[in-house]
């Protein structure tokens, strides 16, 4: 009897002990913050304010720097143990693409309409396709990189006449930049910039 009455406390203590640990492992989830809508700079500063790392990405699959969260994974509400955060984000870059390309879209519709025919465009490319545009914005992206506390180009008042190779264009442009004290100075940078349209990418840059 009395073998009986202990193994049942035994069998007790095992299922209290149990439940504590399934307690306090559940103590150890964080909740993952909903920042989808956000921009990316609230939605970064959401996630490190919460214990949460996070890698975004745009539509393009290149590590965003601005522009609008539109998907995460896990998704707000959800309890991990997980601290890294994957974000989708709508960055400048995609929204000037997509409006760079119904601008071209239009355009060659109305000159197909008057012509009759497609007309091609007059803006120089690489042999990947790369034009000057996408050039631009592809260094407008790396000088936000190298100086995350200010990066102002200028493109129309103090650039040089673009350097193209086949594969490749050299830009080369004044720019104003900022520290992490506020402080200002002025710098030319050097670009170079290869690929395509939708995947440009700077390989050579300078900034003095």
């Amino acid at each position: 009897m009395k073998t009986g009455i202990r193994a049942r406390g035994i069998v007790a203590v095992i299922g209290a002990l149990m439940m504590v640990l399934s307690l306090s492992a559940c103590d150890t989830q964080k909740e993952v913050p909903d920042v989808t809508g956000k921009s990316f700079s609230e939605a970064t500063a959401t996630l490190s304010k919460e214990g949460f790392t996070y890698d975004a990405k745009d539509g393009t699959d290149r590590i965003a720097f601005d522009g609008t969260v539109t998907g995460q994974d896990p998704k707000g509400g959800t309890k991990t143990d997980d601290t890294k955060v994957k974000l989708t984000v709508k960055s400048s870059m995609d929204e000037f693409r997509e409006k760079n390309e119904q601008q071209q879209k239009e355009t060659a519709e109305k000159k197909a309409q008057q012509q009759n025919t497609p007309a091609p465009s007059a803006e120089k490319s690489t042999s990947g396709g790369l034009t000057q545009t996408y050039a631009l914005l592809a260094c407008r992206q790396r000088g936000k990189q190298e100086f995350p506390y200010g990066f102002k180009p200028h493109f129309i008042t103090d650039a040089a006449e673009p350097i193209w190779s086949p594969d490749s264009v050299l830009l080369q442009f004044g720019a104003t930049v900022k520290n992490e004290y506020n402080a200002k100075r002025d710098v030319i940078v050097n670009c170079n910039v290869r690929g395509s349209n939708d995947k440009p990418e700077v390989f050579g840059w300078t900034a003095q």
